[in-house]
């Protein structure tokens, strides 16, 4: 998290799917969550301060906004 700026904020990761090894590992991190990004909603965006979004999520959620 200190590597992309978002040690000690309230960080939510947007990945373009599923990915149960990294969902295990940052759970127990306070003020951290993951999700994917065709569920992201703006109650969460709104909720954290720093969004880290993998780059192949963006396209992902180009898509979701486009519909």
């Amino acid at each position: 998290m200190k590597s992309v700026g978002a040690g000690g904020h309230k960080c939510l990761l947007v990945l373009n799917a599923k990915n149960d090894t990294l969902m295990k590992a940052t759970r127990n991190i306070p003020g951290v969550k993951m999700t994917i990004a065709r569920d992201l909603n703006v109650h969460d965006v709104m909720a954290f301060d720093v969004l880290v979004i993998d780059k192949e999520a963006v396209g992902a959620l180009v898509e979701v906004l486009k519909s």
